[in-house]
């Protein structure tokens, strides 16, 4: 059995935002070093506070475990002597290397003799490996690093204390000026200092510190002071007034991040909010202040909301009222900016769109709004908009982004959409077009809702692929974990939403389609894009498609297969593509499937053989006259068959109809010479050949599918 092993890193207050993740980051970077350095080890713990992050591992063995390395030297006849020891050469490599002449040998390789040695390391002690665990927590990234010392040492926030221990022994480590002991810091009004007497003592040391350093543990006694708050109001308002507050995971996270000793407190403001509406209530309350709103049984906003505090007892009347000042002052702030903005319709705002920029190179959001109108004139009728859907999508594009220039996004930019939704349905615009303005903000995220109206869903996709498009037209394309602005979310909502509209049959275009007429609605307001430009775009989109696909569990060659089937002028269609890979991944369980698709791709190949080699310029037509044997005819016949039929054919009877090919494929191949001497013959039969392939590639690229392992 080893020691524990626990790193604390005490710091001034960290961002709550960030904790979660460089908490997770610092647990996973310390064990890749315990592992590189080959020390074993047992469970391991991370904690964290707004004012520490710490790492607790068990079982750390004393010893790091003994290696052998074997490395190769020069040639034999570079390294021995004319008497068979070891000249200059060889003892140069050991010593270069710290292996004992004892352990070096001859041996084979690669048809030829070399020198090999045998380098040993015994276990080094766990104190010393751990002690190096310094250098992993002052290299772990963060988006902004500050400094506050003369040491040329960086980190989120200044260190102020640092408690490092192997069992009750503490480790000889720095980070920067501040050397480690086993003193630590509580809670700041109600713990003051305290010792950690053995790296196991650490969660129950601070709990006496009032420090709970379990997050978990500190998000359920959040939780349990929220119902306990709830209680105590119900008990006093009646459980009708005041039945739960409102459910937000991402505040109820923060807050976690925000305490070490959570206590849950009551307060109240002046029902005449109430007339502002609840959104902007709730996100001035939990933006600015923090705190939970609390609604009523019926799901309407109470006058009441539920503040945590970090710490108990004493001053609670004074700290409620101070949670109630600064609420009055946030709510009279936001229902002056509401009943200012409601004073003007929607058109009014749409000039001040003019001066805000979109992007120094693709103009104003002005322009950007100019864009989404002419998609919505260019694009109605393919979508199979009435003449009175195309108005209302008309309509919602021309004002999706006036909530832009109104006071209260400009505070709370999370709102846009939102309250452009309800300042329209204010001033009597139609219930679809306010409801569009909303949705096209939607997905928000990844487990966001996705808009539902035809107009909303249709405006939400142009609003994103104009932006695409017009980023990666100046160069702004993601690069590994790099995109500031969040285009990876913009492609993933484009994906999410054709997902959505195919899958109940509503009408939809390919992806190069769609992407054709954003780049000619940036060419009539004189911004250029290339058709290089666009298929990055389009490859990308693709990508998130392929990325979400495997992630729902598709295997991986039949998600590919399925991308770059020939999706024709129009480009990918996004449902059509996810259909084809579900059909393909359950046939490749069937029993033909292997000599199936064989026989696909032994016709695929031919074909681009043939277009390779110069046999089959342009598209060539097969001309029966020229068949000798019967195979070619059955062949010609299946295929011309299924072409006339594929337009009125499901995926899956395209599917069936394609495995039905197979047969006849396989006795073409037998019976007939592809390459016959005779060209007219040789250029008939390659005209067969790549019609059947450009069929198969319709649905998918045969040569994708991984068969046979």
């Amino acid at each position: 059995m080893g020691r524990t092993f626990l790193l604390e890193i005490g710091v001034e207050e960290l961002p709550a935002r960030l904790i979660d993740a460089t908490r997770e980051e610092l647990l996973r970077r310390i064990l890749a070093y315990l592992d590189d350095v080959h020390l074993p080890h047992g469970e391991a713990r991370a904690y964290s506070t707004p004012r520490r992050l710490a790492v607790q591992i068990i079982d750390v063995s004393e010893y790091s475990l003994p290696r052998e390395e074997v490395l190769r030297g020069p040639r034999r006849e570079a390294a021995l002597a004319p008497d068979g020891s070891w000249n200059e050469a060889a003892r140069k490599f050991a010593a270069s290397r710290g292996i004992a002449l004892e352990d070096l040998y001859v041996a084979e390789q690669g048809g030829a003799a070399y020198v090999f040695g045998v380098r040993r390391e015994p276990g080094r002690p766990a104190q010393e490996l751990l002690a190096a665990t310094g250098e992993v927590v002052l290299g772990l990234p963060f988006p902004k690093a500050m400094r506050w010392t003369e040491a040329p040492i960086r980190f989120l926030r200044p260190i102020r204390w640092v408690v490092a221990l192997f069992g009750t022994e503490v480790l000889p480590l720095c980070l920067g000026p501040v050397c480690a002991d086993r003193k630590t810091r509580g809670h700041r009004v109600l713990g003051g200092e305290g010792e950690i007497p053995a790296a196991d003592a650490y969660a129950d040391v601070l709990r006496e510190l009032f420090v709970l350093a379990d997050p978990r543990e500190r998000r359920e006694a959040v939780e349990g002071e929220i119902a306990r708050a709830l209680r105590t109001l119900a008990e006093a308002v009646g459980a009708e007034q005041a039945a739960e507050v409102a459910r937000d995971p991402d505040l109820l996270a923060e807050v976690t991040n925000l305490v070490e000793w959570p206590s849950a407190l009551v307060g109240h403001f002046d029902p005449s909010f109430l007339a502002v509406p609840d959104v902007v209530l709730e996100t001035t309350m939990r933006e600015h202040v923090r705190v939970f709103a609390v609604r009523t049984a019926g799901g309407r906003l109470a006058p009441y909301f539920v503040a945590v505090r970090n710490g108990a007892g004493r001053g609670e009347d004074v700290v409620r009222r101070g949670f109630e000042r600064v609420i009055r002052a946030r709510l009279s702030d936001a229902r002056f900016f509401y009943e200012s903005d409601l004073r003007y319709p929607p058109e009014a705002y749409l000039p001040r769109l003019e001066g805000i920029v979109f992007h120094e190179r693709l103009g104003s959001v002005g322009d950007k709004v100019r864009r989404l109108v002419r998609l919505a004139d260019d694009l109605a009728e393919a979508l199979g908009f009435s003449p009175e859907g195309a108005a209302v999508l008309r309509r919602a594009a021309s004002l999706a982004k006036f909530d832009l220039a109104t006071q209260l996004v400009n505070e709370y930019p999370e709102l846009e959409g939102r309250m452009g939704e309800i300042y329209a349905r204010h001033h009597g615009e139609p219930e679809e077009v306010a409801r569009a303005i909303f949705e096209h903000r939607l997905p928000r995220g990844a487990d966001d809702e996705l808009p539902a109206t035809p107009a909303g869903r249709w405006l939400a996709v142009f609003d994103r692929l104009d932006t695409l498009v017009g980023f990666f037209s100046v160069g702004i394309v993601p690069r590994g974990s790099e995109d500031p602005f969040a285009l990876r979310r913009a492609a993933n909502g484009v994906v999410q939403i054709l997902r959505q509209i195919g899958r109940e049959g509503s009408r939809v275009v390919g992806l190069s389609a769609l992407l054709k007429s954003v780049a000619s609605a940036y060419a009539a307001f004189g911004h250029v894009v290339t058709e290089a430009v666009l298929d990055e775009v389009h490859g990308f989109l693709a990508q998130r498609l392929r990325a979400a696909l495997e992630e729902e569990g598709l295997p991986y060659d039949v998600v590919q297969a399925s991308l770059e089937a020939d999706a024709g002028e129009d480009g990918l269609v996004v449902h059509e593509a996810e259909e084809r890979a579900r059909l393909l991944a359950r046939f490749k369980g069937e029993e033909d499937a292997k000599w199936t698709i064989e026989q696909w791709v032994r016709t695929t190949r031919m074909a681009r053989k043939g277009r390779e080699e110069g046999y089959l310029a342009g598209s060539p037509q097969p001309d029966p006259s020229l068949f000798r044997q019967g195979a070619e005819a059955d062949l010609h016949a299946l295929w011309r068959e299924l072409r006339e039929d594929w337009g009125t054919l499901t995926w899956e009877g395209r599917l069936a109809r394609l495995r039905g090919l197979a047969e006849a494929i396989d006795r073409f191949f037998t019976d007939v010479l592809v390459m016959d001497p005779d060209p007219d013959v040789r250029r008939n039969r390659l005209a067969l050949v790549a019609g059947v392939a450009d069929l198969i590639r319709r649905f998918a690229d045969p040569e994708r599918l991984v068969v046979g392992g």
